[in-house]
């Protein structure tokens, strides 16, 4: 099994999440985000990004299925994901 932390754009929805090794980094990734989406498409209220803490199943089985059938990849994988913070500026 594998951690890695992954934030949401619009917290709960079906939208895909941007993963990172860290807590930090992926606080860090959000935070860029949040910067570009402001410059380039010139959004100013955007709401708070989630956090999460992702647990995933990773053996050659696994591997396979991703390799396989991309579509859906990390959900194929994904054992747990948890709240753990937002983002917000």
């Amino acid at each position: 099994m594998q951690t890695l932390y992954g934030y949401q754009v619009k917290p709960g929805s079906d939208d895909t999440l941007f993963f990172a090794l860290t807590l930090e980094e992926c606080q860090e990734a959000a935070l860029k985000q949040r910067r570009e989406m402001r410059e380039e498409i010139g959004c100013r209220d955007i709401d708070a990004m989630a956090v999460y803490e992702c647990l995933f199943r990773i053996d050659l089985i696994s591997l396979l299925e991703l390799l396989n059938a991309p579509e859906g990849a990390y959900e194929k994988v994904l054992l747990s994901k948890t709240l753990i913070c937002v983002v917000a500026d």
